[in-house]
């Protein structure tokens, strides 16, 4: 073992050789965007991350979409019924990681997985990084009612899981209609009481195609249904402030 194994930070993590020991390592790297208008209460964020690096500047100018994932998200908050304690608040947020090509899918990578280092990025054998996981995208809205520690609110996505698998598992088939999608409404409610918050979230979670699994009944029918599933869920939590 030599030092840059232990704090590899301080060291260069380009790929300067094809054969180069360095690519056998679970590199990622990102950079983070925020722009934020006090007066106006809103602001706007970016990270662009990618799960190997560039050979050089060159071939991050040519292919800078190759191996990558980003999150851009909005967030503006309007005073509510001219109140200047009650204001309501818009989320907007997008979070990309499927592969951008085929090449990188058929190649088996997509972030949080690494052929070389096969548990990928965990640690003690529990997943790290976005909860959508490996080949997901996610899009959601939220907008809620903020008083203080009070909160009422309304969020909905669209969660599409692990696209690279899908079309690493599916493309010899030239089957495209397995996308596995989930599209969710959710009911946020958070109330305070002298030194108790009270939490509770209603979510409703309708899946299409689970597990990317389809309902070929007739096979003269391109177009048909899929296996869809329907979630109810419900989760309260109560919180003493000292």
């Amino acid at each position: 073992k030599r030092i840059g194994d232990y704090i590899p930070v301080f060291f260069p993590f380009q790929k300067i050789k094809a054969n180069n020991p360095i690519n056998k390592r679970d590199q990622l790297s990102s950079l983070f965007f925020r722009w934020f208008w006090p007066e106006e209460r809103a602001e706007i964020y970016f990270e662009f991350g990618r799960s190997s690096p560039s050979g050089n500047l060159r071939d991050f100018t040519l292919e800078p979409e190759n191996d990558r994932a980003y999150i851009f998200g909005l967030r503006k908050q309007l005073p509510f019924r001219g109140h200047a304690d009650e204001n309501l608040q818009i989320n907007l947020e997008v979070t990309q990681l499927q592969q951008s090509a085929a090449e990188p899918v058929l190649d088996a990578r997509a972030w949080y997985l690494n052929k070389y280092v096969r548990h990928g990025y965990t640690n003690r054998g529990e997943a790290l990084g976005a909860g959508i996981g490996p080949g997901g995208n996610l899009q959601s809205l939220d907008i809620s009612w903020h008083k203080g520690l009070k909160r009422i609110g309304l969020q909905l996505e669209r969660f599409i899981h692990n696209n690279d698998f899908y079309y690493y598992a599916y493309v010899d088939s030239q089957d495209w209609r397995r996308h596995w999608v989930d599209l969710s409404a959710a009911a946020i409610g958070e109330w305070n009481y002298k030194n108790l918050l009270l939490n509770a979230r209603l979510q409703y979670i309708s899946s299409l195609n689970y597990q990317w699994y389809l309902l070929q009944l007739d096979p003269d029918q391109y177009f048909t249904n899929g296996l869809d599933k329907s979630n109810l869920q419900v989760q309260m939590g109560l919180m003493y402030r000292f």
